[in-house]
C-alpha cells in the first residue's frame, strides 16, 4: 500500500461524505459491497472507497466522479432498455426476501445454546447473503452528487427553467409518490393510539403485533434497540396525553391527505413543466432509486439487531463488551470462535480511536491503523472548507427562517428543545421524534432522495441538504438566517 499516493488520490478528488455513529462491525457490510457492484452494472474501473472511524463516528468517503459516471451510464442504457431501473428494483426484493427468511430461522434460535462452529455458520452465511443485497441496494446511491453537477444545468439549459424554480422542479419530478416505511409505522402507531384511548378489548394483541412488527425502528450503525410492548406502550400514553379520539384521528387522516396532495402536485407539475424524453427517463430512474433506497434501508436496520445479535453472544463468550466485539473485523470474528484469538486489548484501544476501512477494485479490503489511517482522515479533514454554509434547498419555506441551532449527532443522547434548527450530518429514522419538532434541518450531506429530503417535505419543514461543512461551521446556540431560495445560512 502507497500510503503517499492514497493520500494524493484523496486530495486531488472530490468526495462524497456520510457521516453517523457507528463501528466497524455493522459498517464492514455495506463497505464490501463496494467490490461488487460490478455483478449488477459495469465497473469499468478502478476506485476506492473510504470509511473513516473515530471515537464512535464514522464518514463513509466515496468518490463523486465515479458516481456521477455510473448515472451517466444508467442515464444511456435506458434509451435501450427502459426497463432497467425497474428489474434491479425486482431483483433487490428477491434478496430482500431471501434475507427475511434468514432472519427469521436466527430469531427463533437460542443462540446461547449454539455451538462457536454453529454461530460462526450464522456469521457468515449472513455475510454471504446480506453483501450482496447491498451490492444491489447501494446502486441509488450513484445519484447522490449528480443533481448538482448534472441535473440542475440540464434543468436551467436544455429545459429553460427559470433559476428560482429548479430546485422545486428536480424535488417534484424525482420523488416517487410513496408511503414509506416509516410512513407505515407511523400510522399503525396512531391506530394503536386510537386504541388506547377507544380503551379496545384488543389493544393488548395490537401491542404486541406492532412491538413484532417494528422493534428494530430505532437501529442505527452504533447500536440496535430491541424494542418491546413496554417502549411502544410507553410512546402511546406519551402521544395521546392530551388528546381525543378526533384528535388522532385528524392526525391519521393526515398522513393520507398528505399523500394525496402530493401526488396530484407531481401530477400538477408534469402537466406545467413539458420535460424532454430524455430528462423524464433521468428523473424516472430517481423515483424507483427512491423506492430502493427506502426499501434498502428498512432491511438495514433489520439486519443490524440480527448481526448485533451474533456478534455480542460471540464477545460474550470471550469476556467481551459490545464496544470491543464491534470493532472486530470479519476475519477477526472468524478467528476468534474457530480458534480464540483475541485481537490485543492495546491494539483494539487505538483502532476504537482511529482507523480506516479501505475497499479498493485494485488493492482488495484493507483495514488501515495508526499513523497511515491518520494521515488519510487527515487527508479527508483538509479538504472541509470552513466560512459560508450553502447547501441544496430540499424544501422552501415562505421567506427566510431564522432561529436558534441544535448540533445533533446522536439522536438517542443528545436533547433537542422544540422549535429549534437542527443541524446534524445526516438524518436517518431515528431522527424523526427530533425533526418533528424541528423548525427547519441542515444537514451536511445528502442528495435530492435522501431522508432528509424527503421527510422534511413530509413534514413540511423548511430543510437545506448536501452543506458539507454545517456541522463544523454551526454551532449550537448560533443564531442563524436561512434563505431557503438559494441555500445560504448566515449566522446572525
Amino acid at each position: 500500500m502507497d500510503i503517499k499516493r492514497i493520500v494524493k488520490d484523496i486530495e486531488s478528488s472530490d468526495w462524497w461524505t456520510e457521516e453517523a455513529p457507528g463501528g466497524l462491525g455493522l459498517s464492514l457490510y455495506f463497505m464490501d459491497c463496494f467490490t461488487r457492484l460490478d455483478e449488477h452494472i459495469p465497473f469499468p474501473y478502478s476506485i476506492r472507497n473510504f470509511l473513516l472511524l473515530e471515537n464512535g463516528k464514522f464518514r463513509e468517503e466515496t468518490p463523486e466522479d465515479a458516481k456521477n459516471r455510473l448515472f451517466l451510464w444508467m442515464i444511456k442504457q435506458t434509451e435501450k432498455d427502459s426497463k432497467i431501473a425497474e428489474r434491479l428494483l425486482k431483483k433487490q426484493r428477491l434478496f430482500e426476501k431471501r434475507l427475511a427468511g434468514f432472519f427469521e430461522k436466527i430469531g427463533v434460535m437460542d443462540l446461547e445454546k449454539a455451538t462457536n462452529k454453529r454461530l460462526l455458520g450464522l456469521y457468515n452465511n449472513l455475510y454471504r447473503i446480506y453483501v450482496p443485497f447491498i451490492a444491489i441496494a447501494a446502486i441509488p446511491e450513484i445519484g447522490d452528487s449528480f443533481a448538482e453537477h448534472h441535473v440542475v444545468p440540464v434543468l436551467k439549459g436544455k429545459e429553460g427553467i427559470r433559476e428560482d424554480e429548479i430546485n422545486e422542479v428536480m424535488i417534484m419530478f424525482s420523488t416517487p409518490a410513496m408511503w414509506s416505511f416509516m410512513d407505515h409505522e407511523r400510522a399503525d402507531f396512531l391506530r394503536l393510539c386510537l386504541g388506547r384511548i377507544r380503551k379496545s378489548r384488543g389493544f393488548g394483541r395490537m401491542l404486541k403485533r406492532h412491538a413484532r412488527r417494528y422493534f428494530w425502528i430505532k437501529n442505527n450503525y452504533s447500536q440496535t434497540f430491541d424494542l418491546d410492548e413496554r417502549y411502544f406502550l410507553e410512546r402511546v400514553d406519551e402521544e395521546i396525553r392530551g388528546m381525543t379520539e378526533n384528535d388522532i384521528r385528524g392526525k391519521i387522516a393526515k398522513i393520507s391527505s398528505d399523500k394525496e396532495k402530493f401526488r396530484k402536485k407531481k401530477a400538477a407539475f408534469r402537466r406545467k413543466y413539458e420535460l424532454s424524453s430524455g430528462t423524464l427517463r433521468m428523473f424516472s430512474i430517481y423515483e424507483i432509486f427512491g423506492v430502493m433506497i427506502d426499501e434498502r434501508k428498512r432491511t438495514m436496520l433489520k439486519a443490524n439487531h440480527y448481526i448485533t445479535k451474533i456478534l455480542n453472544e460471540a464477545g460474550a463468550r470471550y469476556g467481551l463488551g459490545w464496544k470491543e466485539i464491534s470493532n472486530y473485523s470479519r476475519d477477526e470474528v472468524n478467528s476468534l470462535l474457530s480458534e480464540g484469538r483475541l485481537v490485543p486489548e492495546g491494539e483494539l484501544k487505538g483502532r476504537i480511536e482511529c482507523c480506516v476501512y479501505m475497499t479498493s477494485t485494485l488493492e482488495g479490503n484493507l483495514l488501515i491503523k495508526g499513523k497511515e489511517a491518520k494521515q488519510i482522515i487527515e487527508a479527508f479533514d483538509r479538504k472541509i472548507k470552513e466560512g459560508i454554509v450553502k447547501g441544496i434547498v430540499a424544501n422552501r419555506a415562505e421567506g427566510n427562517i431564522t432561529g436558534e441551532v441544535n448540533v445533533i449527532l446522536d439522536p438517542h443522547k443528545e436533547e433537542f428543545p422544540e422549535g429549534r434548527i437542527l443541524v446534524t450530518t445526516m438524518t436517518r429514522p431515528d431522527f424523526l421524534h427530533i425533526m418533528r419538532k424541528a423548525k427547519a434541518v441542515i444537514t451536511d450531506e445528502g442528495g435530492i432522495t435522501c431522508h432528509a429530503a424527503i421527510v422534511s417535505r413530509e413534514m413540511g419543514i423548511p430543510c437545506i441538504i448536501g452543506t458539507k461543512n454545517g456541522t463544523r461551521v454551526l454551532k449550537t446556540g448560533d443564531k442563524v438566517e436561512i434563505d431557503t431560495r438559494t441555500g445560504i445560512i448566515k449566522k446572525i
